[in-house]
């Protein structure tokens, strides 16, 4: 016995895990989606946005925590850079 799936809908594995991808909270009270910054190794580094925008948490999970999460977007991070400013050497008087 064989059961064939319709032309171009046969189920996929889970959507990797990559920078920009937005998953729902959940279990939280503020915090309703998360952002992944960052991917190293296993690891995904996320910021909590609440319903405005606002970040409100920071987590670190790993990616198997992630995988079978349904995505709820995507955001483009590629052009989101920061200049970091020298801070002031202090003086010794």
């Amino acid at each position: 016995m064989q059961f064939n799936f319709p032309e171009g809908r046969k189920p996929q594995g889970p959507i990797p895990v990559e920078e920009g991808n937005v998953y729902k909270s959940k279990n939280t009270h503020k915090t309703v989606a998360w952002v992944v910054l960052s991917v190293v190794g296993r690891a995904a580094h996320l910021v909590g946005i609440d319903a405005e925008g606002q970040i409100t948490s920071t987590q670190s999970y790993n990616l198997h925590a992630l995988e079978n999460r349904a995505l709820f977007g995507r955001v483009d991070l590629s052009a989101l850079e920061f200049d970091i400013v020298p801070a002031e050497e202090p003086t010794h008087e």
